[in-house]
């Protein structure tokens, strides 16, 4: 179809508008991929010093203080070599991943490539944001509630899991970034595939024993799919809006752009050699 565009006498040929139409989709894809990439880019830079902070200072001063005070805590550390190896992972991943994001910040064509597996990624830390060794346990949380830590009885049972509120609250907050963060809606996709496979496969196969019974876990699970569900619907409008106005404007710079041509070559033939 490109060949067949290519020149004047074969564009009134009944296949050209279609064709048209697809090398205006290219053109709009070649200057909004990249743009996109670099404003998330610079979203996921905040977001990954914001996240490092916090769990370098969760993992140094609060875990610290925690199993000094309860005696017994470090027992229930099924290996504290594994512990320290998982969380110095996780921080160095954290760490690494910012020059390549600052990579794709400063380049005028960066590489999807490049830029999307560092988007996988997330969804992938999500999985094990809220279980452990990167979470407290329900026996930590237990401890540390018998050893006057001021924790909720009712967060013992509600936050030691992949369903508990905290890995909750970092999904649901994850999946309204990415309209920031993903560069086209058709990647968008990727959230649903995250949230019936992966999600909803975890969430059975790290069934916990702290609920009475399958029926209320079963519906827990069913409410908090529905939950990601209805924040994924949310996310997909804003993306669809956001790139429907950066088409818009694209566009109008397009037609802008071949009135300003043709007013030049206009002005070039009313000028006498």
């Amino acid at each position: 179809w490109r060949h067949r565009c290519g020149s004047t006498a074969t564009c009134q040929s009944v296949n050209c508008t279609e064709c048209m139409k697809r090398r205006a989709n290219e053109r709009w894809h070649r200057e909004a991929i990249p743009l996109n990439i670099r404003q998330g880019a610079q979203t996921l830079i905040f977001l990954h010093i914001a996240v490092l902070s916090f769990r370098l200072c969760k993992y140094t001063f609060a875990d610290g203080v925690r199993d000094e005070d309860c005696e017994g805590l470090h027992e229930l550390h099924p290996n504290p070599t594994l512990l320290l190896s998982v969380r110095t992972i996780e921080c160095l991943t954290l760490a690494f991943t910012i020059p390549v994001l600052w990579h794709c910040q400063k380049q005028k064509r960066p590489r999807l490539r490049v830029y999307m597996p560092v988007v996988i990624l997330w969804f992938v830390y999500l999985l094990f944001w809220g279980i452990p060794p990167l979470h407290k346990s329900c026996e930590e949380l237990a401890m540390e509630a018998q050893c006057g830590d001021r924790i909720d009885p009712l967060e013992v049972k509600l936050d030691c899991d992949i369903q508990g509120h905290t890995a909750l609250h970092a999904a649901t907050s994850w999946i309204m970034l990415t309209p920031r963060v993903i560069p086209l809606t058709r990647f968008m996709n990727i959230t649903w595939i995250w949230i019936w496979v992966f999600f909803l496969g975890f969430a059975i196969y790290f069934r916990t024993e702290k609920s009475d019974d399958q029926a209320t876990y079963t519906r827990n699970v069913a409410l908090n799919v529905l939950l990601f569900n209805v924040v994924t619907i949310y996310a997909f409008s804003k993306k669809y809006y956001i790139e429907k106005s950066q088409r818009s404007k694209f566009e109008s710079d397009q037609r802008r752009l071949e009135i300003s041509e043709i007013m030049f070559k206009n002005l070039k033939n009313m000028v006498p050699e």
